[in-house]
């Protein structure tokens, strides 16, 4: 089953969707390394580390990987009616606060008076003393400790370019992003030079309008652009054969040198019992995986400590 996130992409013309964003200069090949010597696979914490209780997507959440060390937190990007950046995954803040409305429709002010939920939410969850943070107080939890990715749910803008860089995190930050190379929009990316891109790189539904073929193909045409990575989505769970063709179909594609090779276990695959999530990380980094998105951490960054990056 597809992430709804994910779903929520747009689709294009051919059987990938590339969503990418450009930033031109140098790149640090070793930008997303592991923490820890030895280990080749980096650990992204979707929503940063809430399992322990911590709301997620919250200060709380990411100082909770304090005890964990990811090497990256994820944390969802959106913007008030008055044009401040807070932290947020869904549209409204019904399920993580005890208020209800859309963010877009609310001044800052109005959510930052909220209560943030624990854990991943909902109406049982209890209230906590946290906060909707703000993108700069996310930010500056993770500074010195994690890399950080934004999952932007607007549109690339400098007022981010400039938190990240007054912040000195230029290099540290990394988005998921849309377009092709050829795109206009790839030479003007308004936030160049602070965060880096990573593209996704997307398998159409066989039912998708204009979907050809799911030939991965080449991605050295985003060499300008200074990828630190892409995330290769796989059309269904990561367990079926079709989606293990096209993840290795991505890993083994010619691509610019050091950038990383992304997938997930979110949902479906992290709800699995934890001998067959082992399962499907140890199949993930046999296909070239050398990034993986999970809600659960610790018990992967415990999973690479016993078995090795290579999973065996």
């Amino acid at each position: 089953m597809q992430p709804a996130f994910i779903a929520s992409f747009p689709m294009k013309k051919l059987s990938i969707a590339l969503i990418g964003l450009a930033m031109a200069g140098p790149v640090n090949a070793h930008v997303l390394a592991p923490k820890e010597a030895g280990r080749d696979v980096v650990v992204l914490a979707h929503r940063a580390c809430w399992e322990g209780g911590a709301p997620e997507v919250s200060v709380a959440a990411i100082r909770a990987c304090d005890a964990i060390q990811p090497d990256m937190v994820e944390i969802d990007v959106r913007k008030t009616r008055d044009g401040q950046y807070v932290l947020m995954h869904d549209a409204t803040v019904d399920r993580m606060t005890n208020g209800k409305g859309a963010i877009a429709d609310m001044t800052a002010a109005q959510i930052r008076a909220l209560y943030l939920r624990a854990g991943d939410g909902g109406p049982d969850a209890p209230l906590t003393s946290e906060r909707v943070p703000t993108l700069e107080e996310g930010l500056k939890a993770a500074k010195g400790k994690f890399l950080v990715n934004l999952h932007l749910y607007i549109a690339p803008e400098p007022g981010i370019a400039e938190i990240v860089k007054r912040l000195g995190m230029a290099g540290q930050v990394t988005t998921w992003v849309g377009g092709s190379p050829e795109d206009g929009e790839l030479a003007n990316f308004p936030m160049r030079g602070a965060v880096l891109p990573i593209p996704i790189v997307k398998e159409c539904a066989a039912s998708a309008d204009n979907c050809k073929s799911r030939s991965v193909g080449s991605l050295t045409g985003y060499a300008p652009y200074r990828p630190a990575g892409f995330y290769i989505i796989p059309n269904g769970s990561v367990s079926s054969e079709t989606a293990q063709d096209f993840i290795r179909g991505g890993a083994a594609a010619p691509r610019p040198a050091g950038t990383r090779i992304m997938a997930s276990t979110l949902f479906d695959v992290d709800n699995l019992p934890p001998e067959a999530l082992r399962a499907e990380w140890r199949r993930l980094i046999g296909l070239g995986v050398d990034m993986i998105m999970t809600d659960h951490p610790a018990a992967l960054l415990d999973f690479l400590r016993r078995e090795g990056s290579s999973g065996n």
